[in-house]
């Protein structure tokens, strides 16, 4: 235990039970902030790609509607609607989003299947919520256990997120049980630790395939440090033993059942019909005797490669490209997480790595050891800058933190009524802020952000194409008969009770009712210089402009896009 740390009075049945409200209170908390959320917004972009991608292999075991991505978190969102009585089209193969909007639209009610999809990330969430509370029991003590939990579910791009049928909070949720399991191998490297770090750090990779990348990251960054503290101690200990590797086998083997189970346990070829069919290698590789995940996990990864290095339309700080920003993850830190988290969280991992160094334990400074790793990884290596949502995992840790400096104000004895009132304050401010931006989470800017966030960040942070239905009841509430629209979504746009509408063009300016998504105004800035000298009539939720330009104004100021 850390000496940051308030030890829990055994004797205290009060603060035991204070420990447990709290726990408590943070559970059903989140948990109505998540589904509080499923009745305002229609489905963001990916959503209809992951639910497709699922039910094809929930019905017919079959996974290549889109390989790029595995299948864990899929399947979670798509067992509602499989449930539900969704089916796969084969006709659909390879056409993911017509195939998801399909299940949506036209296998049922649409808002009882995506909310039956949206259902699949709340284990995946209160497994956060539990791998956030272990590491901080395993390198604490149960208070800040319990203020880590708070600090986690009162976070509103965990909350936001993890009401989405998408595959950002899954990844989080394997990967921090990972690196749990990770401390409990280093620490035991016995035959059942080993089994359960091969069997989590595979299901975190194959909920997301990046994820590979931040587990070696993390795992790197703990064993360096922990060589580094011996050896600056001069108590060195061996990165790994013999102990470790003993059994290594257990861990891969684990890991392989889980993708096998990953992929539905089916058999496939490995290739299909070649030109040299009678050659014994390619006729080996066109059996069906492989396990799937032999042929769909090389074949995704490739193709997850093959995105990363190409790009991604994306936005920061007023400008536009496909090749990422070294700085976006820091600014979108800075201006996406909650002040008290930010400054707290900060705080409590430089405290967790100075006591570390003190104590020569290697235990307290994992969380902060890596969250700097990643931090550092992605601003070094990301391409794809399209959401902070990439980056979630550093959230708990930063929860941790928070829970280390509280701990550290609390056991503050010369000025402990200043101190006590400070920590209260800042969890209060950190609980409200969450609360004031419902059902807003996914999209929660802080107050350096100010009231314009699309200053600082657009894509999947501001503008997923989450508001079209807020859209089409702002107008109904105004009595609009027509509107052009430039929307920056995959829903169809016929189907969410807009009035009349025509598809807005860049570059073509029109009159009347206009309504432009965020991130399709900033990426076609010229096409819409028409319109920088109207202001919006109002902004429908967080994404969308509503304007009306007068029949009498002049709009031939276009421009080319």
């Amino acid at each position: 235990m850390s000496e940051t740390a308030v030890p829990l009075q055994r004797s205290s049945p009060l603060r035991a039970t204070a420990l447990a409200v709290l726990v408590a209170f943070s559970l059903v908390y989140s948990l109505a902030a998540i589904t509080g959320t499923y009745a305002t917004f229609n489905h963001t972009w990916d959503e209809p790609a992951h639910i497709a991608a699922g039910v094809e292999l929930l019905d017919s075991g079959t996974y290549e509607t889109e390989p790029k991505h595995p299948p864990i978190a899929r399947l979670a969102v798509s067992i509602g609607p499989w449930l539900l009585g969704a089916t796969s089209n084969p006709d659909n193969i390879g056409a993911y989003f017509t195939e998801g909007r399909r299940i949506l639209y036209e296998t049922g009610d649409y808002r009882q299947m995506l909310t039956a999809a949206r259902l699949g990330n709340i284990p995946f969430f209160l497994m956060i919520l539990l791998a956030t509370w272990l590491l901080a029991r395993r390198l604490f003590d149960a208070e800040i256990a319990a203020c880590s939990l708070f600090f986690a579910a009162t976070t509103p791009i965990l909350i936001g997120n993890a009401a989405l049928a998408t595959l950002d909070i899954a990844p989080v949720a394997f990967s921090l049980l990972g690196l749990y399991a990770f401390l409990s191998w280093v620490d035991g490297p016995g035959r059942w630790n080993a089994t359960a770090l091969g069997a989590l750090a595979a299901a975190a990779i194959l909920s997301k395939f990046s994820t590979v990348a931040f587990l070696i990251v993390m795992f790197a960054a703990v064993l360096a440090w922990r060589y580094w503290l011996g050896r600056n101690r001069r108590e060195p200990n061996p990165v790994l033993t013999k102990a470790h590797l003993a059994h290594g086998r257990m861990l891969i083997i684990a890991g392989l059942l889980i993708a096998w189970t990953a992929y539905g346990f089916r058999l496939t070829a490995l290739a299909g019909p070649g030109a040299d069919a009678n050659g014994i290698l390619n006729t080996l590789a066109q059996a069906e005797i492989y396990p799937a995940f032999l042929r769909m996990v090389p074949l995704g990864l490739t193709q997850m490669l093959g995105f990363g290095s190409v790009g991604h339309p994306s936005y920061l700080l007023g400008e536009t490209g496909a090749g990422g920003w070294l700085h976006y993850y820091l600014v979108g830190l800075a201006v996406r997480t909650p002040l008290p988290l930010l400054a707290l969280g900060l705080a409590g991992l430089v405290l967790m790595a100075r006591r570390s160094r003190q104590t020569g334990d290697y235990r307290l400074a994992v969380p902060a050891v890596t969250f700097l790793a990643i931090m550092v990884f992605v601003t070094v290596t990301s391409r794809i800058n399209i959401g902070i949502r990439h980056i979630l995992i550093v959230y708990p840790l930063l929860a941790i933190g928070a829970a280390c400096a509280i701990s550290r104000l609390l056991a503050i004895k010369r000025a402990h009524l200043p101190a006590a009132a400070l920590a209260l304050t800042l969890a209060a401010w950190q609980f409200a802020a969450g609360l004031y931006a419902h059902p807003d989470q996914m999209t929660y800017f802080n107050v350096l952000a100010g009231d314009r966030p699309e200053r600082f960040l657009i894509n999947a942070d501001l503008d997923w194409g989450q508001d079209l239905d807020r859209l089409s009841a702002e107008l109904r509430a105004r009595n609009v008969q027509s509107v052009a629209i430039d929307y920056n979504g995959s829903a169809t746009l016929a189907r969410h009770g807009l009035p009349t509408f025509t598809v807005l063009k860049p570059g073509e300016p029109v009159t009347g009712w206009v309504a432009v998504s965020l991130f399709r105004r900033a990426w076609h800035h010229d096409g819409y210089a028409w319109l920088d000298k109207h202001q919006p009539v109002t902004r429908v939720g967080r994404s969308i402009d509503l304007y009306f330009v007068s029949e009498t104004a002049d709009t031939s100021a276009g421009g080319g896009n």
